[in-house]
């Protein structure tokens, strides 16, 4: 072969090699990237977990990740102003600090891979610390609106009424036990005494009228004694004669000297065991036998109010059949009445009987001396027995012994009774502070019995003998009998309640401050006082959406605040459209009429939950409407004594009580108490085709957002629907239906409209927002799955969020991001947030910033492995497959090739040429021989 074809051939083989890289090579390489790519980022979110396909490793830049995130908070700076005392509300100013900067790690350790799902489960823990680049110091003290506060007196307020009723259950107990001491003790006393005579008696008729009679005899000559030691004295008053005479020789001197006879020979008692025993009060039928305390007090405190009558008083009230004059009345009622036959007959024959007047009036003055003389002697009716210096009361030590039969020295009886009055920690048991807030009762029975028997310095008996006496009040096992009232029935602490919630206080004619009648001053606002039964104040209070539940407060309280019922029939519990909250709506749902239920709405919302309950809050547990606090504990944990004392009963007990903005492994300031165990998540591995490589599937086992799942729904009545968190990216964008989780706070849809460039890669620009205005996070701040969560302004903060992400074309991994999210707190009004606010209604209060992108070095990388590889020419540059080792030797070989070619060629050329030129001349030179030789010829 000539040397001239060797290059030509080496020129052919050169270019070959060329057209193979391009043709053939470069198509191959290329083409197959993207599919690459997608086989590559498959299953992404298993492989950045896990170093084998078994997950019995992880990664450890995935088991353990740090970035930065800052918080801007707005402080008030007129907190003085605002919870001043004026007229007219102040409202607050803010001021905008920031930024604080926090170094947020993320802590995650494996649950669960299913490789049959295409699953991968995690728990997830967060931890926060303040950034040594932070601009601004995080302990830094903020002050702000006490998110607790609000939902607190909301939430008490069922439970104060409750409490409320029980301080007036209390109050009455420890009023009665007075009236115990005051009264009924005599009554005891009395009882006692003319039971024990009684006692002689062997229960036969005969014997009960034989010795009943006698106790009537024997009171008549006490009486007869006390007549004429009285007359005595009034005659010594009068002349300092010595002269004396009984009432039977008054009565029959009478007599003589205006009629010139008598037939008066003194009280000449017969059977009494009718009332000792049997006396009853005509209608009512109550027991007012003179054996019973109850009886025995009636009939003296009948003699105190209506004394023994005259004759002549007697007689002018015969027209009525005398039963306008006490004595004759008691004569009737206890059935000692003297009759004398007038010798006349009836139309059936029988004699007319009359009363003998005078027989009658000695009776009544022999048992009102004995019966009431000895209930005086008792000390019943001396208010002053407490304070007595004189020592002629009956002291307390006397009273409990006629009441209880209790042997206790007076000392110990009157610490017992009366220890801590007036004082802020009241411990008598008729005790108790200024205000009538707090009673010594309550406290002795919420004492152990040793710690009792310790403070008020009594033996076991003594106090059992105590405790069963205050028990008994406290349990409604005790009543007053309101026949000493004047009533009828008996009124124990219960009754007494339902009875003064809805009308006038039965004991004294006035109106409990916390009733429907608010001490009166319902009425002195020009409307009707309310009278309801016993019965509605009861279902008012108690029934099945009773105000002292916390299940009907907040439905009121949530009437009140929305201006309508909940969704659901009140009477049924089941789905309805909400009914106008009116007057007519209260009336309904309680059965009372439209006062009452006009003055129910003003001293539920008015009196107790905007007065009463925030002012206990605030003076029994230090807390405030408003609270100022470094900006750590704002967002990572503080102590709530309210919310600890509903856990434990202890307002200091720093075990309980914890709350915060954010999720911290630990509450901040704590000691190290957890705010949780972290947030369990499955998500889509990407190597099952029935979901998205990344995406959430569930959240803690829900496919819900946790505060919007069905928990939530049902216990707020269907006022909160769910919201489904499935199909939230994870870190790619398919581009089609792609959502974004905001922290927990909601799912949006996520859409691109742009595409652009990042660290020179081409990105689709995407973005996700929430309008602050329909995103209220009561419900997540709370949490309670009750009614109160969907409470308008119980807790009105709302959430909005803009977010803007890069998301590479090709893979479709999201390689940067940014998002601003923002609290606020709708300023307007309580009792004006029914309705969603507008922008102008919301006031910022803490703003979230984050960013977050691909390093410079995994952007050159992910170029390279991407769209280097898709460049015609120059997908082989970056040496990362075997391909473009090839490709490169084809390009050296090929270039060889075709220079060499080309050279050769070159060369082979001038050779050719040369002996072309040299035979050319030759055959000229023959040419021209033979032209000469022909010539020559």
């Amino acid at each position: 072969m000539t040397p001239f074809l060797q290059g030509k051939n080496g020129l052919i083989i050169g270019i070959a090699l060329l057209v193979v890289n391009m043709a053939v090579l470069a198509p191959v390489a290329t083409g197959a990237v993207e599919d690459a790519v997608q086989e590559a980022v498959a299953t992404k979110p298993l492989d950045d977990a896990c170093k084998d396909g078994n997950c019995d490793n992880v990664e450890d830049d995935w088991a353990s990740s740090t970035e930065e995130r800052s918080f801007y908070a707005y402080s008030i700076t007129n907190l003085n102003d605002v919870m001043g005392d004026g007229e007219e509300p102040i409202a607050p100013t803010y001021t905008r600090l920031g930024p604080f900067t926090y170094d947020v790690t993320s802590t995650k350790t494996i649950v669960e891979h299913n490789s049959s799902a295409g699953t991968l489960t995690y728990n997830e823990v967060i931890s926060y610390e303040c950034s040594a680049s932070s601009e601004e110091p995080c302990d830094t003290a903020i002050t702000n609106l006490n998110i607790a506060f609000m939902p607190q007196v909301i939430g008490a307020t069922g439970t104060a009424i409750a409490g409320i009723m029980d301080l007036t259950k209390v109050g009455f107990s420890a009023s009665a036990m007075a009236n115990d001491l005051e009264n009924m003790q005599a009554g005891v006393s009395v009882a006692a005494s003319i039971d024990a005579v009684m006692s002689q008696s062997d229960g036969s008729e005969a014997m009960n009228a034989a010795v009943s009679a006698g106790y009537g005899e024997g009171a008549y000559d006490a009486f007869n004694q006390y007549f004429a030691a009285m007359n005595l004295s009034e005659m010594n008053n009068l002349s300092g004669a010595g002269e004396t005479y009984t009432y039977t020789e008054a009565i029959v001197g009478a007599q003589m000297m205006m009629h010139g006879s008598t037939d008066f020979t003194g009280a000449n008692f017969g059977d009494l065991s009718y009332g000792m025993y049997n006396a009853v009060m005509p209608g009512s039928m109550e027991d007012i036998s003179l054996t019973t305390a109850t009886g025995a007090l009636v009939f003296a405190g009948h003699c105190d109010e209506y004394a023994t009558a005259t004759y002549d008083e007697v007689m002018a009230d015969m027209a009525n059949e005398f039963a306008n004059v006490g004595t004759m009345q008691r004569a009737s009622l206890w059935n000692y009445m003297s009759m004398i036959d007038t010798g006349q007959v009836d139309e059936n024959g029988d004699p007319v009987m009359m009363p003998n007047v005078n027989e009658t009036i000695a009776r009544d003055h022999a048992l009102c001396f004995s019966i009431g003389g000895e209930a005086l002697m008792a000390g019943v009716g001396d208010e002053m027995w407490m304070v007595d210096t004189t020592g002629m009361s009956v002291n307390a030590a006397a009273r409990l012994n006629n009441l209880l039969g209790m042997s206790i020295d007076n000392m110990v009886a009157m610490n017992l009774l009366l220890n801590g009055t007036g004082t802020d920690v009241p411990l008598g048991l008729l005790a108790s502070n200024e205000d009538g807030t707090e009673f010594g009762l309550a406290a002795f029975m919420s004492m152990e019995p040793a710690d009792a028997m310790t403070t008020y310095m009594l033996d076991s008996d003594q106090y059992n003998a105590t405790a069963m006496w205050a028990g008994g009040w406290l349990s409604d096992a005790s009543s007053i009998p309101l026949i000493l009232l004047g009533g009828a029935g008996q009124l124990n602490a219960s009754g007494f309640v339902n009875i003064t919630f809805g009308d006038v206080n039965p004991i004294d004619g006035s109106y409990l401050e916390y009733s429907l009648n608010m001490g009166g001053l319902w009425e002195f606002l020009g409307n009707d006082a309310v009278a309801l039964t016993p019965e509605q104040s009861a279902n008012i209070l108690y029934g099945d959406l009773g105000l002292t539940t916390s299940t009907g407060a907040t439905l009121f309280i949530y009437g009140e605040m929305a201006g309508q019922t909940p969704p659901i029939d009140l009477a049924t519990m089941q789905p309805a459209t909400p009914t106008p909250w009116n007057n007519d709506t209260v009336a309904a749902i309680y059965g009372i009429d439209a006062n009452a239920a006009s003055a129910l709405r003003t001293i539920l919302i008015d009196a107790i939950m905007n007065d009463f309950v925030p002012s206990f809050l605030m003076d029994s547990f230090g807390t405030s409407p408003y609270v100022t606090m470094e900006m750590n504990q704002w967002l990572l944990g503080w102590h709530d004594p309210v919310n600890a004392f509903l856990a434990t009963g202890n307002p200091m007990d720093m075990t309980v009580g914890w709350m915060s903005l954010e999720t911290n492994a630990t509450y901040y300031g704590s000691g190290g108490i957890e705010n949780g165990d972290g947030t369990q998540y499955t998500i889509c591995t990407g190597e099952k085709s029935s979901c998205d490589k990344g995406e959430l599937l569930l959240e803690d086992g829900s496919e819900y957002v946790s505060w919007r799942d069905m928990d939530k729904f049902a216990g707020t009545l269907g006022l909160l629907s769910t919201e489904s968190l499935v199909g939230a990216t994870g870190g790619f964008v398919t581009g089609d239906g792609d959502r974004i989780s905001l922290s927990g706070y909601g799912v949006v849809d996520l859409t691109c409209s742009d595409t652009t460039t990042f660290k020179n890669l081409p990105v689709d620009t995407c973005t996700a927002s929430m309008d602050p205005t329909t995103r209220s996070v009561q419900a997540k701040l709370l949490g309670t799955d009750t009614l109160l969560d969907a409470l308008p302004g119980a807790l009105p903060v709302y959430f909005g969020s803009d977010v803007s992400v890069n998301a590479e074309e090709v893979s479709g991994a999201i390689i940067s991001g940014t998002s601003t999210s923002t609290f606020y707190l709708d300023i307007r009004e309580m009792g004006n947030h029914s309705t969603a606010p507008s922008m102008d209604d919301l006031q910022p209060v803490f703003e979230i910033h984050t960013s977050a992108e691909l390093s410079d070095s995994d952007a050159d990388s992910l170029e390279s492995s991407i769209y280097t590889n898709q460049e015609y020419f120059g997908y082989w540059t970056n040496f990362d497959n075997p391909v473009d080792i090839i490709t490169l030797i084809f390009y050296i070989a090929g270039v060889a090739l075709l220079v060499m070619g080309l050279y050769g060629m070159n060369s082979n050329d001038e050779d050719e040429m040369k002996l072309y030129a040299e035979e050319s001349a030759a055959e000229s030179n023959d040419d021209a021989t033979e032209s000469s030789e022909e010539t020559s010829e």
